[in-house]
C-alpha cells in the first residue's frame, strides 16, 4: 500500500490557524492586564505605606508635644532655638503651660520653616490647635491643610487653664 503525499498547497499551518490567532489574542490581553493591575497594585501599596509612616510621625509628634515638657524641659525660655531637642508644651503639674504655648505660637509667627525643622517634619507641613469640649478652637498655630494631598491627624485629651480640651495636630504634604 502506497501512501499518498499530503498536497503542500492545501495544507494550513498552525500559524495561520484562527484558533492560533484567538489564543494570541488572549495571551495578549491577559499579560496587559496582568502588568495594569501590578502597577495599580504598587501604586496603592507605596501610597498605604507612605500614609503610614505620616501617621506614625504625626502621632509620636503629638504624644512629644502633648505628654512632655519638651527637652530641654525650659526650652521656652532659650534665647537659641537651636537648642531645643523636642517642644513639649506641658508643665510640670501636667497641663498646658501657657508661657510654652506662646512661646510656641511665638515662634510658628517669626520662623515657621525653622519650627518645622525642629518639630521634625521639615518637609511637611502643620496645624495645631487647642479647642474647648464643643470643639471650638480657643488656640491654633501652623497652616491648616486647605488645599493637602495626605493629612494625617491625631487628638488628644488634655487641660489648659484648668479646662479639659482636645488638642488636635494635623501633619500634612502639600
Amino acid at each position: 500500500m502506497r501512501m499518498m503525499a499530503a498536497n503542500p498547497s492545501r495544507a494550513r499551518g498552525q500559524l495561520f490557524s484562527s484558533d492560533a490567532l484567538l489564543a494570541m489574542m488572549v495571551f495578549l490581553f491577559a499579560l496587559t492586564v496582568t502588568f495594569a493591575l501590578t502597577d495599580q497594585l504598587v501604586t496603592q501599596t507605596t501610597s498605604s505605606a507612605e500614609g503610614e509612616r505620616l501617621n506614625h510621625v504625626t502621632d509620636r509628634l503629638a504624644q512629644l508635644m502633648i505628654f512632655s515638657p519638651g527637652n530641654p524641659t525650659n526650652w521656652e525660655y532659650l534665647s537659641d532655638r537651636n537648642a531645643v531637642a523636642w517642644i513639649g508644651l506641658i508643665d510640670h503639674g501636667k497641663e498646658i503651660d501657657p508661657q510654652k504655648l506662646a512661646q510656641f505660637r511665638d515662634w510658628n509667627v517669626d520662623d515657621y520653616r525653622s519650627l518645622k525643622v525642629g518639630m521634625g517634619i521639615g518637609d511637611k507641613n502643620f496645624y495645631f490647635y487647642i479647642s474647648d469640649v464643643n470643639k471650638n478652637i480657643i488656640w491654633n498655630a501652623g497652616i491648616s491643610p486647605v488645599d493637602a494631598v495626605k493629612v494625617s491627624t491625631s487628638t488628644f485629651s488634655s487641660v489648659y487653664h484648668g479646662k479639659p480640651v482636645l488638642v488636635t495636630l494635623q501633619v500634612y504634604e502639600s
